[in-house]
């Protein structure tokens, strides 16, 4: 077993500002995080309930609005993805520790945690490798501090892979195609020049378990030189409020609650690091490092 290892918050930015946590709802669109800890959960979380919430709905309505634009700008979505300006301001988190500042600024310290994490473990891996990526704006984002490789990304929403498409018209880096974690064969990385790493952003919590996912990457192991993970981890929430909020809110929307003990817990994995809670744009769904290889 991996010892789960507890980060310092490092010292707010400038423009944060600390938010108590009875604060929260105040600074939360609607209260609607912190509403989803209190509901039952109505439906279980498959692959038919992803689709609708993401091909019909969220990224149908972004294409719609980045061919608005006059020109692409995958930051410009990013921000109508949330229903928001960058100006606005956001409660978010590092460790258990709450803030607030604008969207923006929040977004930008979120891609830069995602970069440095990322790309050090990427090492001499001409192919860097996104499931479940949207319409590929994490994979924009390294391909802007790190333009010497291929990045290859896929989603199970048409939508996301033509809203990807529209973005990256021009780009000789960033390609995002269909992909499907429940489909066994995860052509996706067979067609991928290899050594690959792996990682995944906010994806596998859209699985209630994991298993498919390592599953389909066991298959190319040899491939596949690290995996790095930024994923709200169930497993590492403690029994403080804050912990407690966060495990309900996974609860209410059948998000993942098995990745860290199946990784753990599979002879034909090494966990290297594990980092809960890193950070979280919403508060209550943060993001944890997790960086792990087949063996």
């Amino acid at each position: 077993m991996t010892n789960v290892r507890a980060v310092a918050s490092p010292a707010p930015a400038e423009a944060a500002t600390p938010v108590a946590l009875s604060d929260l709802p105040r600074h939360q669109p609607g209260g609607m995080v912190l509403d989803r800890c209190f509901r039952e959960m109505t439906r279980k979380r498959d692959r038919d309930v992803v689709r609708a919430e993401y091909k019909a709905d969220k990224y149908a309505s972004a294409l719609a609005f980045a061919r608005s634009l006059p020109e692409p700008d995958p930051f410009v979505v990013r921000m109508f993805e949330f229903g928001q300006s960058g100006s606005d301001e956001w409660c978010f988190s590092r460790g258990n520790d709450l803030y607030r500042a604008p969207l923006a600024d929040i977004q930008t310290e979120f891609d830069a945690l995602l970069v440095e994490r990322v790309l050090a473990k990427a090492a001499s891996c001409p192919t860097i490798v996104e499931t479940g990526c949207g319409y590929g704006y994490n994979l924009w984002r390294l391909s802007r501090s790190a333009p010497d490789r291929a990045y290859i990304g896929g989603d199970l929403a048409e939508t996301a892979a033509e809203l990807g498409s529209h973005l990256f018209a021009a780009s000789k880096q960033v390609r995002v195609e269909a992909f499907d974690y429940y489909d066994p064969a995860y052509d996706l990385l067979a067609a991928a020049e290899g050594p690959v790493l792996v990682y995944t952003c906010h994806s596998i919590e859209q699985l209630p378990s994991a298993k498919s996912f390592v599953d389909g990457l066991s298959r190319h192991a040899q491939k596949i030189a690290g995996v790095v993970q930024l994923e709200p981890v169930y497993e590492v929430h403690d029994d403080t409020l804050i912990g407690r909020l966060r495990r309900a809110y996974a609860d209410s929307v059948d998000y993942n609650r098995d990745l860290l003990g199946l990784l753990q817990n599979r002879s034909d994995i090494v966990v290297h690091a594990v980092e809960p809670n890193v950070f979280g744009i919403n508060p209550l769904n943060p993001t944890t490092y997790i960086h792990w290889s087949f063996r």
